[in-house]
């Protein structure tokens, strides 16, 4: 995973923001700050012949983002294509690598066993203009995104961690456990099932 940095001109957010969500990159952060570039700010006019004078510190908005590694360049060049005017000061992007990201309401935990009830089927909400899942470009005849069906079978007898899935040698080819892997149905072999459910009952070192 990467994660994008972009400061640019404040007017461009809508553009950039509606850009980013019609390729189906929803989540963002967005801060209000000021800062200078290699121009050193702006030269003002005063009125009435007051001479002039430099701000040095403009307003820009940061937008933060996070993708997979194949969507970086994409997103990289969604943002910059919807924030450019041509002109100095329009901004920059940074990428910094990021090695994991854990969910505050989950903690990115195996908190239980869950049983498919219903196999896989078309995702609907990529269909509907009102969901957060929207995709354009899905085709009802050719449906990019499935989704199943699942019940609640029970809670392990305590939460296993992301970083001691990772951690453990005989989860090494466990698909979750790879970078860029953040689908939310992932495969489990037979042996990664066994073990999984062996660590759930062992006590935590």
């Amino acid at each position: 995973m990467n994660k994008i940095e972009a400061i640019f001109r404040p007017e461009r957010l809508n553009n950039v923001k509606d850009a980013l969500s019609e390729v189906g990159i929803v989540g963002l952060t967005v801060t209000q700050v000021t800062g200078r570039g290699a121009q050193g700010g702006v030269e003002v006019t005063a009125a009435r012949g007051l001479g002039t004078f430099r701000i040095d510190m403009l307003p820009k908005v940061k937008l933060e983002v996070v993708v997979n590694d194949p969507d970086t360049d994409r997103a990289v060049d969604v943002i910059r294509t919807n924030a450019i005017t041509g002109n100095p000061g329009d901004g920059k992007i940074f990428i910094y690598p990021v090695s994991d990201a854990i969910r505050i309401r989950t903690g990115g935990h195996v908190v239980g066993i869950a049983r498919i009830v219903r196999e896989g089927y078309p995702d609907t909400t990529a269909w509907d203009s009102n969901s957060r899942y929207y995709d354009p470009k899905s085709d009802p005849a050719n449906p990019t995104w499935m989704m199943v069906d699942i019940k609640a079978d029970r809670r392990l007898p305590r939460f296993i961690s992301l970083n001691e899935l990772k951690a453990n040698p005989s989860l090494v080819d466990m698909m979750v456990t790879k970078r860029g892997q953040r689908l939310s149905v992932q495969p489990v072999k037979p042996e990664e099932w066994s073990e999984v459910i062996a660590m759930a009952e062992r006590s935590e070192d």
